[in-house]
């Protein structure tokens, strides 16, 4: 196994500080009572290894009365077998520091519940069967933007 893929698991993402380990409908049940404030950084895991069954339809909500649906043969394409994190965001404060881990899975969530979100970044989560399944985890950090695109990398 590289690196990458052993960084790219529960048990990676735990020695890189990641902590919640929540699926998505626990977060919403819960209102994100877990996730915190702070800046930093978070992923969306798939940890079934069966394949994905792709919906033809988006649960995403339209932002600016665009449908944010994207053809099954998109996201066949850009599908990766055996990947468990399908997503990695940031969450900077924002001028006002009120734009944390908690705002921004908020916005996350409330976009896969079809409400006009502007958070098309994790749009293709939102057309695989199951993706109340998914597991969303998060680390306070003090640079997410650059912690983003190393994780990315």
């Amino acid at each position: 196994m590289t690196a990458a893929k052993r960084t790219f698991t529960r048990k990676g993402l735990t020695r890189l500080g990641f902590g919640g380990f929540e699926s998505v409908r626990r977060l919403r049940e819960t209102e994100l009572s877990s996730v915190s404030d702070g800046g930093g950084v978070y992923a969306v895991l798939r940890e079934s290894d069966n394949p994905p069954h792709f919906l033809t339809r988006s649960s995403g909500g339209w932002f600016k009365r665009k449908d944010p649906t994207v053809p099954v043969t998109v996201l066949r394409a850009k599908w990766v077998d055996g990947a468990v994190v399908l997503y990695v965001g940031k969450a900077d404060l924002g001028r006002n520091n009120d734009r944390g881990l908690c705002v921004r899975l908020g916005e996350l969530l409330d976009f896969g519940s079809g409400r006009p979100i502007g958070h098309k970044g994790g749009r293709y989560l939102w057309q695989v069967r199951g993706s109340d399944e998914f597991v969303v985890c998060w680390r306070e950090d003090p640079t997410p933007r650059a912690s983003e695109r190393t994780l990315i990398a």
